[in-house]
């Protein structure tokens, strides 16, 4: 953010800023708003912390929702097939925001049952030797299999079974959103943009947050119940690919920057103005 701000100042550029979760109230967030035509907001949690805690202007904010490929029901593994161990999995930044102790937490005490279940975790970050200790002192190593330095999640939401999203706070989840759209049922904790995706028990089920009690639970009742996790799975995918389509969330979001790109600041307007023949100001 302050690189492209600053590159956008320094050019006398119209930009926009989009947000896609919660800013932290010791982070910097500069706008200049003689150049910032607005701000795009992944969900309407963060909008409202945009405003509470930034004191920005609701009008200065569009909400426009994460959107993802959704992959066609034929060619889609069924979760939870039989004579395959099940893994339950998720994919995010290793960041203290995200709850992840407490998705090995519940790990542990699936495994505590004699399930015979695989644990994954993919990304990486601050956070993941932690992780990998913890993992020892639960004495779960040898069931969770850790994967670091991703360019894409894709592989790693296949091979799982269940996506679980552990966050204490979330903008929105579009990790969440593309496991969806592979027909995996979720299990969130009530936050942020994760709770207004969520409905429990019809696209995932719900947890609170920091719970890992909570969170083995669900996890056991879906390994349980194959049936009812493909259909929480499958109602999830349909309401993907009907409120969260890619090429919508793209031409929102080119239209806005059409609109900003019209609104030349005066320094613009006037080398698009200079005659032919003389040099114009590189923009």
């Amino acid at each position: 953010l302050r690189i492209g701000t600053w590159l956008a100042n320094h050019l006398e550029c119209p930009y926009l800023i989009t947000v896609h979760d919660y800013v932290s109230r010791t982070e910097k967030f500069p706008v200049n708003w003689d150049l910032c035509k607005g701000i795009i907001a992944v969900s309407e949690s963060v909008t409202r912390d945009l405003c509470t805690n930034r004191k920005i202007s609701p009008e200065k904010v569009q909400v426009i929702r994460s959107g993802v490929d959704v992959v066609q029901s034929e060619d889609l593994r069924i979760p939870l097939e039989s004579g395959r161990i099940p893994v339950v999995g998720t994919a995010c930044p290793l960041e203290t925001t995200k709850g992840l102790p407490f998705f090995l937490g519940a790990a542990a005490k699936v495994l505590s049952t004699g399930r015979d279940v695989e644990f994954l975790v993919a990304g990486a970050g601050p956070e993941e030797r932690n992780l990998r200790r913890l993992t020892r002192e639960l004495g779960i190593s040898e069931r969770v299999t850790f994967v670091p330095y991703l360019l894409d999640f894709a592989p790693s939401l296949q091979a799982m079974d269940i996506f679980v999203l552990p966050s204490l706070q979330q903008g929105l989840g579009t990790i969440m959103l593309e496991a969806m759209a592979l027909g995996r049922p979720v299990i969130a904790t009530r936050v942020g943009g994760a709770y207004s995706v969520v409905h429990d028990h019809v696209t995932g089920l719900l947890v609170p947050p920091s719970n890992s009690g909570e969170l083995a639970d669900r996890m056991v009742e879906l390994l349980g119940d194959p049936s009812k996790a493909r259909d929480i799975g499958e109602a999830a995918r349909q309401m993907v690919a009907a409120e969260y389509p890619l090429e919508g969330m793209v031409a929102r979001t080119a239209e806005l920057y059409r609109q900003s790109i019209g609104e030349r600041v005066p320094a613009l307007a006037q080398a698009s103005a200079e005659p032919a023949g003389q040099p114009l100001r590189s923009v």
